[in-house]
C-alpha cells in the first residue's frame, strides 16, 4: 500500500474523529452556557419570590400584628396563634429558598378562588383605612396552575406597592375574561400617582411584576400620574404550554 492510498484511508476516520470531538467539544459548551442559565434564573426566581412573597407576607403580618393587643379575650388569643403559625410558614419558606429550593416552591397549590379571597380580605386588614372592591368573573378551572400562580404573585406585590407607597382610600380590583378569551386583571386605585418612567427605574416590585407577566407571555399598561392615582391592566392567556414557559423565563435556546 503506498502513502497515498494508506492516507486516503486513513483520512476519512480522522475526519469523522474531529468532527465527532468537534461536536462534543460544542455540546459542553452549549451544557455549560445551559447550566449558568438555569443558575441565572434561579437566582432572579429567588429574589422575586424573596421580594414579592416572603418580604410582602412578613410586612403584613408585621402590621396586623401592630394593630392587635394580648389579652384574654379568646378570638384576639386565636387571631395571635394564627398570625405566628403563618410567620412560622413563612421561615420554612425562607430555609427552603436559602437551600436553591425555587423549585418546590413554583409548584406550591393555590386553590382558587378561595387563596384570592382570603388574599383580599387580609390587604382589607392590614390597610384599615382602605375600601377595597373586588370582583371575580373568572371559571378558574380552565385557567393553568402556572397563569394562578403568577396571577396571585402579582396581585400579592401589587398590593404591597399600595401599602407602602400610594396612599390610597379606593381600591377597585377586577378578573374577567375578555372577547379574545384572555384572563384581565384590572386593578385602579386613588393614592398619590407616581412617575411611570422613574419608578420602573428604581422599584425592583414593578419589574417582578413586568417579568412574571413576561413569562406567561402576557401584557402589562400602567397609567399613573402624580395625585392622580394609578390604574394596571394586565392581560395573560388561560394556559401556556410549558415549553413555551421555558423559552419566555429562561430564553428561545433553553
Amino acid at each position: 500500500m503506498t502513502y497515498i492510498s494508506l492516507f486516503m484511508a486513513l483520512s476519512n476516520p480522522l475526519k469523522d474523529f474531529f468532527k465527532s470531538s468537534k461536536r462534543r467539544k460544542i455540546s459542553r459548551l452549549y451544557e455549560k452556557e445551559c447550566e449558568e442559565a438555569e443558575r441565572m434564573i434561579e437566582r432572579k426566581i429567588v429574589s422575586m419570590e424573596l421580594h414579592d412573597n416572603i418580604l410582602s407576607r412578613i410586612f403584613g403580618l408585621r402590621m396586623l400584628m401592630g394593630y392587635i393587643k394580648i389579652s384574654d379575650d379568646k378570638v384576639v388569643q386565636e387571631k395571635y396563634v394564627t398570625y405566628l403559625g403563618d410567620l412560622y410558614q413563612i421561615e420554612k419558606e425562607i430555609r427552603e429558598l436559602s437551600r436553591g429550593l425555587s423549585s418546590r416552591l413554583l409548584a406550591t397549590e393555590i386553590h382558587f378562588p378561595d387563596d384570592l379571597k382570603k388574599l383580599i380580605a387580609r390587604q382589607a386588614e392590614i390597610g384599615d383605612t382602605i375600601e377595597i372592591i373586588y370582583t371575580d368573573n373568572v371559571d378558574w378551572e380552565e385557567v393553568e396552575e402556572i397563569v394562578k400562580w403568577n396571577i396571585y404573585r402579582v396581585l400579592q406585590q401589587l398590593f404591597n406597592n399600595i401599602h407602602r407607597h400610594a396612599e390610597a382610600s379606593l381600591v377597585c380590583v377586577k378578573l374577567y375574561t375578555d372577547e379574545s378569551n384572555q384572563l384581565i386583571l384590572s386593578l385602579i386605585e386613588d393614592g398619590i400617582g407616581f412617575e411611570l418612567d422613574k419608578e420602573f427605574e428604581t422599584a425592583n416590585g414593578l419589574n417582578n411584576i413586568q417579568l412574571r407577566v413576561d413569562s406567561c407571555g402576557g401584557n402589562i399598561d400602567i397609567k399613573s400620574n402624580i395625585n392622580s392615582g394609578t390604574e394596571i391592566f394586565i392581560s395573560l392567556p388561560k394556559s401556556i404550554k410549558k415549553e413555551n414557559y421555558d423559552k419566555q423565563v429562561f430564553g428561545p435556546n433553553h
